[in-house]
């Protein structure tokens, strides 16, 4: 095995490698401005970030230089072994996630009366909702935010007042396709509940 000395050339910058038994030639070992040496020789150029690795990798161990080739080499294929490793392995974990059901929730409410109301969201629905229920007749009342339908249970159906059911919906910001909103009460409404007043919603079906 080769024992390797370094020459100083350039003060603490620049040195000649020789074999230190034949005192001949073997490359160059230089450093720059960032502090990270460049070993250059027959077999190519290496870069080191302190002088320990230099030390380590230049045959303070005995090592030739092609044998500090080979062993460079073989660290290499153990990193990219590991790199490769790694990947394959993320590549084979499988998220299984929790098939989702859309739960249709079937409302309860006994309809005696169903009608289109223009409306966007959640608050949409709590406005108009609020607005029937507060009419004498109505026992209960429910508003679809996908369907737009109010459906809507009496109290006693003799007492029904469509005037009175439309203009509770109008005077809450809300119309049907054939009522008109009071414009006050629209303007009034949050905006993601101004809804397209040219919206198309079902008519209005009684049992």
């Amino acid at each position: 095995m080769k024992s390797l000395k370094a020459n100083e050339i350039l003060k603490n910058k620049f040195w000649i490698i020789e074999d230190a038994d034949s005192k001949t030639k073997v490359g160059t070992l230089s450093k720059d401005n960032d502090n990270r040496y460049m070993y250059s020789c027959d077999t190519g150029s290496y870069f080191y970030d302190n002088k320990n690795q230099v030390e380590k990798n230049l045959n303070m161990f005995g090592l030739s230089n092609y044998q500090g080739l080979w062993v460079s080499f073989i660290k290499g294929l153990i990193f990219g072994a590991i790199i490769m490793w790694f990947v394959s392995c993320n590549e084979q974990v499988v998220v299984k996630k929790a098939p989702t059901t859309e739960t249709k929730t079937t409302s309860e409410l006994q309809s005696d009366y169903s009608i289109g109301v223009k409306g966007n969201c959640g608050m949409c629905k709590s406005t108009i909702e609020k607005a029937v229920k507060g009419l004498d007749f109505v026992e209960n009342a429910e508003w679809g935010i996908k369907t737009k339908i109010l459906d809507v249970e009496f109290i006693d159906s003799v007492n029904f007042d469509l005037e009175a059911l439309n203009s509770a919906i109008n005077q809450s910001g809300y119309e049907t396709m054939n009522t008109t909103a009071d414009q006050t009460a629209y303007d009034a409404l949050p905006m993601c509940c101004k809804y397209d007043r040219n919206m198309v919603v079902y008519g209005s079906k009684s049992d």
